[in-house]
C-alpha cells in the first residue's frame, strides 16, 4: 500500500506542477510589436481676418414708457399690483387725502428712488411712505386716481420675498 500512496502523491504533485506553471504563463505580460503610425502631415491653418471693433451705440431716442391703464370698472387687487403705472413726469407718484381734505398732499419719496417705485412699487422706501399715511388716517391715492389699499399692499407683497424683523 506504501507504493500506492506514493504514486499519488506523485500523480498530484505532478498536476499541481501543471497547473502552476499553467497560471504563471498565463499571467505573465506579453509583448506585441507595433508599428508606430505613419506620420501625418497637415496644412497650417490659414490665417485669421482681422478683428474689426464694433461698438454698440446708444439710441438716439429712448422709448417712452407705457400710459397707465385707463380702469373702466373697479379693478382688483392683484389687477392694480400686477399693472404697470409709470409716473409722468413733472407728478408725485402718490397723494394722501385724509378725511375732509380735497385734493390730500403729495407723499415725498426719499431722494432717488421716485423712479425705483415708479417701476417697482413693491419696494421698501415707497411702501414705508404710503404706510405712514395711512397711520396719519389717510388713503393713498396714486397719480391716476387708483387708491393703493392694504389689499393690494398684501398682492406687493406676493411678488417680493420680504423678510419683517420685529424690534420690539
Amino acid at each position: 500500500m506504501k507504493t500506492s500512496f506514493r504514486l499519488l502523491d506523485r500523480v498530484s504533485v505532478g498536476a499541481l506542477g501543471l497547473i502552476l506553471a499553467a497560471a504563471i504563463t498565463a499571467c505573465a505580460p506579453t509583448t506585441v510589436k507595433e508599428t508606430p503610425p505613419a506620420p501625418t502631415v497637415t496644412a497650417p491653418p490659414p490665417p485669421a481676418p482681422p478683428v474689426v471693433e464694433v461698438k454698440p451705440q446708444p439710441p438716439e431716442t429712448w422709448p417712452d414708457e407705457p400710459p397707465p391703464p385707463d380702469w373702466k370698472s373697479a379693478p382688483s387687487a392683484a389687477a392694480i399690483a400686477l399693472a404697470a403705472a409709470p409716473t409722468p413726469s413733472g407728478q408725485a407718484r402718490y397723494r394722501c387725502v385724509k378725511p375732509g381734505a380735497d385734493s390730500g398732499t403729495p407723499i415725498v419719496l426719499p431722494p432717488g428712488t421716485e423712479r425705483v417705485c415708479s417701476r417697482h412699487p413693491a419696494m421698501g422706501p415707497c411702501q414705508y411712505e404710503r404706510d405712514a399715511c395711512r397711520r396719519g388716517g389717510g388713503k393713498v391715492i396714486r397719480f391716476d386716481g387708483v387708491e393703493i389699499t392694504p389689499e393690494v399692499e398684501r398682492e406687493y407683497d406676493k411678488q417680493v420675498t420680504r423678510i419683517r424683523l420685529n424690534a420690539g
